[in-house]
């Protein structure tokens, strides 16, 4: 027991450490947008397409021929990232909700999850409070043998290679720092 929470302790704070350097993500530009033609014949086929894909990354069609998304850009260096917010604070994260009337989960971009049930009014079952210790979901500790680190993008490595991809719901890529794309 003693010696499970004293790993678990160790993996906790090592979000944020440093790992083996591997090569920095190259700074994101949209390219230009382009989709293929739709086949008439086939109409549950996903064309491939990245019209409305905006300034965070492109949409694609994945192996199992459906529309993902694949988040390319540093939201903490990119300055088209920051949005306006009444607390008069720098705000760079994005998210999104998937739910229903009684369980949500609230997605970010640094590879982050809240769970929120609704049964007796809003409950959250992960609340995110790093003064707190509790990080949410969303994310692994890993331990490559050289040092431990934390698969968020927000605790990443400096520098990494990233890849962010969200596939249809319930199926995601996460932060890897292998230096792959």
């Amino acid at each position: 027991m003693r010696q499970g929470l004293f790993a678990l302790i160790l993996l906790a704070t090592s979000c944020g450490q440093q790992s083996p350097r591997v090569a920095e993500d190259p700074p994101w530009s949209p390219g230009p947008e382009s989709c293929t033609a739709p086949d008439l014949d086939a109409p549950g086929t996903w064309a491939d397409c990245t019209t409305g894909s905006g300034h965070f990354g492109e949409w694609f069609v994945d192996a199992q021929g459906l529309p993902a998304y694949r988040y390319r850009a540093d939201q903490y260096a990119l300055p088209a990232a920051s949005w306006f917010n009444t607390e008069g604070r720098e705000r760079r994260d994005h998210w999104f909700a998937l739910g229903n009337d009684r369980l949500n989960v609230l997605f970010a971009n640094d590879g982050t999850f809240e769970v929120v049930t609704q049964d007796r009014g809003v409950t959250y079952l992960n609340k995110i409070d790093e003064a707190q210790h509790n990080f949410g979901g969303g994310f692994s500790f890993v331990d490559d043998g050289k040092a431990p680190w934390c698969t968020a993008y927000k605790w990443r490595p400096q520098p990494s290679a990233t890849l962010r991809e969200q596939h249809r719901a319930g199926r995601s890529r996460r932060p890897n720092t292998t230096g792959s794309r």
